[in-house]
């Protein structure tokens, strides 16, 4: 891991600066900000500048270590401005989560009223079938009592008939027998 290689070149820097060794403190420095900029950590690349301003401080190397130290702002305000961008990163896929699931919700929400809007159409069509269906067995019993009245009807117009005729029978028979 190149990382963690800077990393341990840059902590190896300081050791050795810590014990005075400034050359070799200096050598795993670079090796530290060498690492550093090939992964480009920004991180570990302003480390390494602070190990290295450092180093030159301690040698006297005053113009060095200003080189350094100006490039250790350089990086520090590249820091803060990757460090703010990622938080207003973070801020917008929040505000792009939030904005989501408002969206989800109001799309669970016309659902919600879509099936409440079905539902009462069915519940209409039920009562609006069970209405119909009512309503064709009451004309089917007063039809069917009608035509049974109108049988009865018939079967005693035809008896009346038939008592009609069987009395004009009778009386032209009387009729006939008197004269």
């Amino acid at each position: 891991d190149i990382d963690l290689y800077a990393d341990c070149n840059n902590r190896i820097s300081k050791v050795y600066s810590t014990i005075k060794d400034y050359k070799k403190a200096e050598l795993y420095a670079e090796q530290s900000l060498e690492s550093s900029l090939f992964i480009n950590s920004k991180l570990r690349v302003r480390n390494a500048y602070i190990s290295l301003m450092i180093i030159s401080k301690f040698k006297k190397d005053y113009k060095q270590a200003f080189y350094f130290a100006d490039l250790v702002l350089i990086y520090n305000d590249s820091l803060h401005n990757s460090q703010i961008n990622e938080k207003i990163s973070y801020i917008k896929f929040i505000d792009k989560q939030h904005a989501y699931e408002q969206k989800l919700k109001d799309q669970f929400y016309t659902y919600e009223l879509e099936m409440q809007s079905q539902k009462r159409s069915r519940d209409i069509s039920i009562i609006f079938a069970a209405v119909f269906i009512i309503i064709s067995l009451i004309l089917l019993i007063f039809f069917r009592n009608k035509r049974k009245i109108n049988n009865q009807l018939s079967d005693k117009n035809k008896k009346l008939e038939e008592s009609k005729n069987e009395i004009e029978k009778y009386h032209r028979n009387i009729s006939d027998s008197i004269d």
